[in-house]
């Protein structure tokens, strides 16, 4: 994921030291801590032509949010099973108060304006908004069976066992759903929310 922020730098994230498509499943399917968040600042009215990294040692980084007016920003460590925010400092591009906001395995993270995060949980089938004020949450979006949830649970359990888990990523796993969820695009005040992922398809809600 990036993002831009008000001062023009890019903000993003890299899942993993990955050269290829295959090295990114590896980690996966084993976890490895070296993932990171890394930003290419504005320097005389232009990108610099190097990011620095942020923040590394993340467990598969995906999405990245960032709520201007509170100062903090969010990283999605899909792997790590959780959501983290900082204080962010916009000018220095610098972050601190690392705590872990929510215990979830997040692909991609948005914020509506409104102080909410919306979180998508791939492994769930679910999308969870949750009120960054008061760490208040809902259920947006939920499609998954006892089996499916049988199955996360062994899944989650390889993966804190270092045991690798390829083989349980299956369509049995997303059905009826046409792919695993992995993003969210939410509009202003009460208009559609899309759901996107591995599919052929994007699914909407109304709300």
């Amino acid at each position: 994921t990036a993002v831009r922020d008000s001062r023009g730098a890019i903000w993003f994230t890299q899942t993993t030291a990955n050269a290829d498509e295959a090295r990114m499943w590896a980690a996966v399917d084993v976890p490895i801590p070296d993932g990171a968040l890394l930003r290419l600042a504005v320097q005389d009215g232009h990108l610099a032509e190097t990011a620095e990294v942020v923040v590394d040692s993340l467990l598969f980084a995906n999405g990245v949010a960032i709520d201007e007016q509170a100062g903090q920003l969010y990283v999605a460590e899909t792997t790590g099973n959780r959501v983290l925010r900082f204080r962010v400092d916009l000018d220095s591009g610098r972050l601190s108060e690392r705590t872990v906001f929510a215990d979830i395995a997040a692909d991609n993270v948005e914020l509506d304006g409104e102080g909410h995060l919306w979180v998508v949980a791939p492994l769930g089938n679910e999308v969870v908004v949750i009120n960054t004020k008061t760490g208040e949450r809902h259920t947006a979006f939920h499609v998954q069976t006892p089996g499916q949830q049988a199955t996360v649970a062994e899944f989650l359990r390889r993966g804190a066992a270092r045991v690798p888990r390829m083989d349980l990523i299956a369509p049995d796993l997303w059905a009826p759903l046409p792919g695993m969820i992995t993003g969210v695009i939410v509009g202003p005040g009460h208009s559609p929310v899309y759901i996107t992922g591995l599919g052929n398809a994007l699914i909407r809600l109304v709300r």
